[in-house]
């Protein structure tokens, strides 16, 4: 004798069984929304650390390149070798952060190597700099520039060192260039360009030390 089941029995195993399937379907979706949060998470701060350690770059980058100004105006002042060794220490430390991050996609990976690239062309630059200002016994400032509106004009250009040097600072290039042999440019491009001219104009040499 066969056995039937009963229609209210059969409703109740279809409510079990519906009600199974959403408990797992609403599992699964919680789990693939948390993994989700995971990974965007773990991307805003793969991406916040990036915009912090690129911020220390730039900012110890004009650092050094400050440090190197100071050198050449002040050579005898301790302080300004001590100010570009701790800048390129923390430029090191925020270059090894970004990488350390793991950046994904080609343009991260980009980004790092013309990091690595700049850093290792830049440094040996910077070394012979400081180290030819140092060996050099015959070598003193002539005259010193700025832009136009920046507060060191009509300064004297060693003051910050505690130092003066009887070189005021100008923004023109005449003024500055006047009676010396070399220009020493560590600026910016434009600036770079019309500094180039006024050399070729008076017969000053130019040792660039420019980027960007």
């Amino acid at each position: 004798m066969k056995k039937t089941i009963s229609i209210k029995l059969q409703f109740l195993l279809l409510g079990i069984l519906t009600g199974g399937l959403f408990v797992v379907a609403l599992g699964s979706t919680l789990w693939e929304m948390s993994r989700s949060q995971q990974k965007l998470v773990a991307y805003i701060d793969t991406e916040l650390s990036a915009e912090r350690h690129l911020r220390d770059l730039y900012a110890q980058g004009l650092q050094m390149g400050q440090a190197i100004r100071n050198i050449l105006l002040d050579p005898a002042n301790p302080k300004a070798y001590q100010n570009h060794d701790k800048a390129q220490q923390d430029f090191d430390a925020a270059l090894d952060g970004l990488a350390a991050l793991e950046l994904e996609g080609e343009q991260g990976r980009k980004l790092l190597m013309d990091l690595r690239a700049g850093q290792a062309a830049w440094q040996p630059l910077r070394h012979g700099v400081i180290e030819a200002v140092r060996a050099s016994g015959d070598c003193e400032l002539g005259g010193a520039l700025d832009i136009t509106g920046s507060p060191a004009i009509g300064q004297d250009a060693s003051a910050f060192s505690g130092h003066p040097c009887g070189i005021t600072v100008t923004d023109d290039l005449a003024t500055g260039l006047a009676g010396c042999d070399v220009l020493i440019d560590f600026t910016r491009p434009d600036g770079t360009l019309a500094h180039l001219a006024a050399c070729r104009s008076l017969g000053v040499q130019a040792v660039i030390g420019t980027t960007g």
